[in-house]
């Protein structure tokens, strides 16, 4: 199996807001309208007088059979400042099988040459679209860095 993986975006945020776990949580259910939705952390961490949260995600959205974007969400909250900090990072992910003879060289370079480089460009609008759209759900956000 031969794997490219094609960074296309990072973004990071942080907003002040009275709950910032519900407003991690309402983020992870907003992104379900853009795709699979895989949740991978949602911990809720009280040590002392701190009260933290770590809620991390991606949306997975299939291109074609060999080729998937993911975007992550990493968001920390933390309720006893009530903020939320998050990063947002889009990649581009393709899996082509490994060529056995001819014709799955002369595929495997054709998708390399004409499809990959379509698929990239549509991913990177569709996850300019997706952080877009996931800052506008955020109550006025701060850019940590673009």
């Amino acid at each position: 199996m031969e794997h490219v993986s094609e960074s296309l975006l990072r973004s990071a945020f942080t907003i002040s807001t009275p709950d910032p776990y519900m407003v991690a949580h309402e983020l992870l259910h907003w992104a379900a309208r853009f795709g699979r939705v895989v949740e991978r952390e949602n911990r809720l961490l009280t040590t002392g007088p701190r009260t933290v949260a770590d809620v991390k995600f991606y949306i997975e959205r299939e291109l074609d059979k060999f080729t998937h974007m993911h975007i992550i969400f990493d968001l920390s909250a933390n309720l006893t400042t009530t903020t939320l900090a998050g990063s947002i990072e889009a990649t581009l992910e393709c899996s082509l099988p490994t060529p056995r003879g001819f014709a799955t060289t002369i595929f495997r370079d054709t998708y390399l040459a004409r499809m990959l480089p379509a698929h990239l460009r549509l991913a990177q609008d569709i996850a300019k679209d997706i952080v877009s759209a996931a800052r506008l759900q955020l109550p006025a956000t701060k850019p940590d860095r673009g």
